[in-house]
């Protein structure tokens, strides 16, 4: 789950996405990914501003991972 996240979100880098913008385009419920979207919080993968989560601008993290 968290890569199918990861993996949306750094294809649309450009882009902020609400949560259930991201589990509609990726084909899952809201619910079942918010753990994947923590995951990636905790490691700075993703950033979150108010209801808007988007992919890390670090790009040596993100390659890293």
């Amino acid at each position: 789950m968290v890569a199918y996240v990861l993996g949306f979100l750094a294809t649309n880098q450009d882009r902020a996405f609400k949560a259930r913008e991201i589990a509609s385009q990726i084909g899952v419920d809201k619910g079942a990914f918010s753990t994947a979207l923590s995951r990636l919080k905790d490691r700075a993968l993703v950033g979150h501003k108010a209801t808007y989560w988007a992919v890390t601008d670090d790009t040596e993290r993100l390659n890293g991972y």
